[in-house]
């Protein structure tokens, strides 16, 4: 697997932001490959964040469907043309985020508040704020969507911060 496998959402997938999504997000230096369960529909994903700095996150992920779009599409509006994280993360950023997140929809990102760059948009991915934030009928353990094919090994490296949710959203540049 490269990073020509992933494909931009708006582009090669024809899926307009912002989307709320659940993923795993991949590193440019170890490609992982998951053999998830055909329960839903999984995309390989690239997205372009952080402004000007056009940082690229490379994405496992499945589209949800959120409780409240019209709340996804406000905070995309709110930090359009933001920059945000182009240069470094700001605690003053990271806190004022938190606390939009909290107003816009009762959830939180505590343990994810380090991935916040423009266009994307990180939210602890409990079960608390899944079911606060979608629709979906996800199971308990996330880690139930991957068919692990008796790998333990597999299922157990990277059990701590595997699963993030992720709104998606337009990068300004």
């Amino acid at each position: 697997m490269s990073k020509e496998d992933f494909k931009f959402l708006e582009d090669e997938h024809k899926i307009d932001l912002p989307v709320l999504v659940l993923a795993i997000t991949q590193s440019l230096d170890f490609f992982q490959t998951f053999n998830f369960k055909p329960t839903r529909k999984w995309l390989k994903i690239q997205h372009q964040t952080a402004g000007y700095a056009c940082h690229q996150v490379y994405m496992d992920a499945t589209i949800l469907e959120p409780r409240e779009p019209e709340k996804l599409h406000i905070l995309n509006r709110e930090y359009s043309d933001s920059c945000i994280n182009m240069w470094g993360l700001t605690l003053d950023c990271a806190t004022a985020y938190r606390q939009r997140i909290i107003d816009l929809f009762g959830v939180d990102c505590n343990e994810t508040f380090r991935y916040l760059e423009e266009g994307i948009y990180p939210i602890d991915a409990s079960k608390e704020n899944l079911k606060k934030l979608c629709k979906d009928r996800l199971p308990k353990c996330l880690n139930n969507l991957v068919d692990w094919q008796g790998n333990s090994i597999g299922k157990f490296c990277g059990i701590i911060g595997r699963w993030q949710v992720y709104i998606l959203g337009d990068n300004c540049d």
